[in-house]
């Protein structure tokens, strides 16, 4: 079975090929708003506030799924904690059981 070739590139090489493309779509789109739309005195130049906007997205998209996994590991860890302490108290109490001839 042939695998793509995103199975077969380092993801570093992925990366920064995505980057180096977002930074020309942004140049490309820029070329392109400029040569076939006029100029809108209202608007702040280069349309940096929707820029901030996504980035600003996009982050707080990221920050929810890390605080969401770390809120998994601690519920994963909790209950590893609670599951080992039952095991010690059914170990301390299955010896209490036996005679102490047996214990040493």
């Amino acid at each position: 079975m042939k695998h793509s070739i995103f199975f077969s590139t380092d993801a570093s090489i992925l990366c920064l090929a995505l980057f180096v493309a977002c930074i020309l779509m942004v140049i490309v789109g820029k070329r392109v708003r400029g040569k076939f739309l006029k100029a809108d005195e209202q608007e702040s130049k280069g349309g940096v506030n929707s820029l901030l906007g996504a980035l600003f997205g996009l982050w707080g998209f990221l920050l929810a799924f890390t605080f969401s996994h770390e809120a998994t590991r601690f519920e994963n860890v909790r209950a590893m904690m609670v599951e080992e302490a039952n095991v010690i108290r059914n170990v301390i109490l299955r010896i209490e059981t036996l005679p102490d001839s047996l214990l040493g």
